[in-house]
């Protein structure tokens, strides 16, 4: 069992609402940054000192990043949030959910939001935020159709990070360690485990949108649904990540 303590943890958590806050907790890691084009930019030495990576090893069952030709050794994020990440994974393993994860998308990135300079640093760039299953749950998805796993959100926002697929655009990969933004609803269960007693709800988020009908071959050359009824050759997929699932409508 986990001696981390979550409840302190939260109670120091930083707001994310605006800049004052974030360099407050974190540092400013456009402090003497130099600019590398593309809303990216590399921060000088003294905030790479306050980055922490947490090795592989300590992170067991952790999902394969999502280019499958990169190996990842650790997970780079700030020396406040790497403690709390670690418990946090820690809490996800406990609940068995670790892997219903697919794929690990990033950490620590030096950028400005949307890669646009013009608009405020992203959270990846203070080392406090985390992406995952970001094929399927691209910026600005709505909620409906967001493929995150329900019970790993709650798990996250439990142990006090704010999910991305609360906002208006939505941004269902992405979880981050700050007080949840003004505005944004949150569920009841967020920050459970700084309380005393943690009960285990499901999400209350919109439900899945209706799926397209599955299609299997019938072996004779024609397509026919799961119900058995018989379908045209000609159909449009809209969804064929596992070759051993094809949708269409």
């Amino acid at each position: 069992m986990s001696t981390f303590d979550f409840a302190a943890a939260i109670a120091a958590r930083p707001g994310g609402a605006t800049r004052a806050q974030l360099v407050a907790a974190f540092g400013d890691p456009t402090v003497h940054a130099t600019r590398t084009g593309g809303g990216k930019f590399e921060p000088a030495a003294a905030f790479r000192s306050r980055l922490v990576k947490i090795p592989i090893g300590d992170l067991p069952g952790f999902p394969a990043y999502a280019d499958p030709t990169v190996k990842i050794t650790g997970v780079t994020l700030h020396e406040v949030v790497a403690p709390v990440f670690l418990a946090t994974w820690a809490e996800l393993r406990k609940r068995n959910l670790h892997k219903r994860l697919r794929t690990y998308d990033g950490a620590v990135t030096f950028r400005h939001m949307l890669w646009d300079y013009t608009r405020p640093v992203s959270l990846h760039a203070y080392g406090s935020a985390v992406d995952f299953d970001a094929r399927w749950n691209g910026y600005g998805i709505p909620a409906a159709q967001m493929e995150m796993d329900r019970d790993v959100v709650q798990t996250f926002c439990e142990c006090g990070w704010h999910w991305g697929g609360f906002w208006n655009p939505t941004d269902g990969m992405h979880i981050q360690w700050t007080n949840p933004l003004p505005g944004v609803p949150v569920p009841d269960y967020q920050d459970a485990m700084a309380r005393k007693t943690v009960q285990i709800v499901k999400p209350e988020l919109p439900a899945p949108a209706p799926q397209p009908v599955l299609l299997i071959p019938d072996g004779q050359g024609s397509w026919e649904n799961v119900a058995g009824q018989k379908v045209e050759r000609s159909f449009s997929v809209i969804n064929a990540t596992d070759p051993l699932r094809i949708w269409a409508r």
